[in-house]
C-alpha cells in the first residue's frame, strides 16, 4: 500500500524530527538529514530537534535551508502541532515531554527509530521505562539484528517494521561508474578502517588501482554525494553506504573492523543485509593480501550481481519507494495524559540523557579541532620542520 503521489503522502504534513547530536558526518545525523531534506522537498514541514549542533554536520542541515534548534533554544513545540514525530535515541523536547502530561483530543503519530545492536551504544536501545510502550505508533530498525537485540528491553513489543537505511532519489539517477571491465579506481568509505583493510588498499595502489578514502582522518571528510560516487568503479564500505551503492549501480566490496561479506553475491547477500551490512555477520576477518586479491580477482563478478538486481535494490533500499508505506502504517493512536510521578521520572531521564550527550560532543569537538589542526599546513610544515631539525642534531651528536 503506497501514497497515490508524493503531495498526498507529504505535501502540507508537520514533522518534529528529534536527534541526539548533530555534529559528525555518521549514524542517525546522516539519516536525520536525509529524511528532513526528502519530507521538506516534497512538501512537508518539517522541524528537527537536537541537544547539540556543531561543525560540519551542522553546515549540512543549514544549507539545505532546515529549521534546526538545539535544547538551549528553548523551542516550544507542541503536540497538536505535529502530524508525526520521529524519534532517533528516545530524545524528546522539553515542551514535547511537558505537553505529554495533558490531555489532547488528538495526537501526532510517534515513530521511533533503532540503529544498532552495540551494547556500548546504549541510546540505541529502548532505555527510558515504558515510554516507548507507551507512544509508539511504529518502531522502526534499520535490520533483523538490531530489533533482536531490542525485544528484551520490551514488556510489549510495539508494532514494527524495518527502516533499512533507505537512499535519497539522487542516488537513484547516477546510474554509477559501471561500464568498465577492469577495476580502475576505488572508493574506501569508512570512519573506522581497520588495519588490514588499510594495508590491503596499499597493495592495490601498487598493482596500479587508483584508491581514495572518504570519512574521518582519510583523504576527505565530507558527505558522500552522488557526484563524488559517480567517480569510483567501485567501493569498499561498511552499512549505510552500501545502500548507496546498491541503488546507483555501484559495485561494493563489504568490509571493516567486524570483517564483512567481500564482493555481495546470491549466497551471502540475505546474511549480510541480516546485520545492515555491518561486517558483523559471522563472516571472518581477512588478511590484507587476501582482500586485495578478492577486490580484483572478484569485480567482474560483483559488478554482474548488481547489475542483475539494481532494480529490486531500488525498490527495497531508496527513501520514495519505502518511506510512504511507514508512514501509512504509523498511525496515530489516543493517549492517556502521562501522570506526575511518570512525567517527573521522564524529565529526570531526558536530564541526564542531555548531559550525557552533550559530554560526547564535547569530546567529538575537540577530538575534531585536534584532527583539523594536525591536517593544517602550518602543522605538517612545523612538523616537517622538527623532523630536519632532529636528524641535524643526530648527526651532530
Amino acid at each position: 500500500m503506497k501514497c497515490k503521489d508524493s503531495d498526498s503522502c507529504y505535501r502540507g504534513k508537520r514533522f518534529l524530527i528529534n536527534q541526539p547530536l548533530i555534529h559528525g558526518i555518521n549514524g542517525s545525523t546522516i539519516v536525520t538529514l536525509e529524511l528532513a531534506d526528502f519530507l521538506q522537498k516534497n512538501g512537508a514541514i518539517v522541524d528537527v530537534f537536537t541537544l547539540t549542533l556543531e561543525k560540519p554536520a551542522k553546515s549540512l542541515f543549514l544549507k539545505r535551508g532546515l529549521k534546526v534548534s538545539t535544547v538551549q533554544d528553548n523551542p516550544k513545540y507542541k503536540l497538536e502541532n505535529y502530524d508525526y514525530i520521529w524519534v532517533n535515541s528516545q530524545v524528546l523536547p522539553p515542551s514535547i515531554i511537558d505537553d505529554l502530561g495533558k490531555k489532547h483530543p488528538k495526537y501526532p503519530a510517534f515513530i521511533f527509530l533503532h540503529m544498532s545492536s552495540m551494547d556500548w551504544i546504549p541510546d540505541e536501545h529502548p532505555y527510558i521505562h515504558l515510554l516507548e510502550e507507551k507512544l509508539s505508533s511504529l518502531s522502526l530498525y534499520i535490520c533483523e539484528e538490531v530489533r533482536k537485540s531490542n525485544i528484551g528491553y520490551f514488556y510489549t513489543e510495539p508494532t514494527y517494521d524495518y527502516f533499512r537505511n533507505p537512499a535519497p532519489d539522487d542516488f537513484l539517477q547516477i546510474n554509477a561508474n559501471n561500464s568498465k571491465e577492469e577495476l580502475q579506481k576505488v572508493l574506501l568509505v569508512s570512519n573506522y578502517a581497520p588495519k588490514e583493510l588499510n594495508e590491503a588498499c596499499q597493495l592495490l595502489t601498487k598493482e596500479k588501482i587508483a584508491v581514495e578514502t572518504l570519512g574521518e582522518g582519510c583523504d576527505k571528510y565530507e558527505l558522500l554525494t552522488p557526484n563524488i560516487l559517480k567517480q569510483y568503479d567501485a567501493v569498499i564500505t561498511i552499512a549505510k553506504t552500501v545502500q548507496y551503492c546498491l541503488v546507483s549501480n555501484t559495485p561494493v566490496y563489504v568490509y571493516g573492523k567486524f570483517g564483512g561479506a567481500g564482493w555481495l553475491n546470491k549466497d551471502n547477500y540475505n546474511k549480510a543485509k541480516h546485520t545492515n551490512f555491518c561486517g558483523s555477520e559471522g563472516f571472518a576477518k581477512k588478511s590484507s593480501k587476501t582482500i586485495a586479491s578478492e577486490i580484483q580477482a572478484g569485480f567482474a563478478k560483483g559488478k554482474a550481481f548488481q547489475n542483475d538486481n539494481l532494480k529490486a535494490f531500488q525498490n527495497e533500499f531508496s527513501l520514495k519507494e519505502t518511506l510512504p508505506i511507514l508512514l501509512l502504517k504509523a498511525k496515530s493512536k489516543s493517549l492517556n495524559a502521562f501522570d506526575s510521578q511518570y512525567l517527573e521520572m521522564l524529565k529526570s531521564a531526558a536530564y541526564f540523557e542531555r548531559i550525557r550527550f552533550e559530554e560526547w560532543s564535547n569530546v567529538w569537538r575537540l577530538t575534531n579541532e585536534l584532527r583539523e589542526i594536525r591536517s593544517s599546513r602550518a602543522f605538517k610544515a612545523l612538523s616537517l620542520a622538527s623532523r630536519i631539525r632532529r636528524k641535524y642534531l643526530s648527526r651532530k651528536d
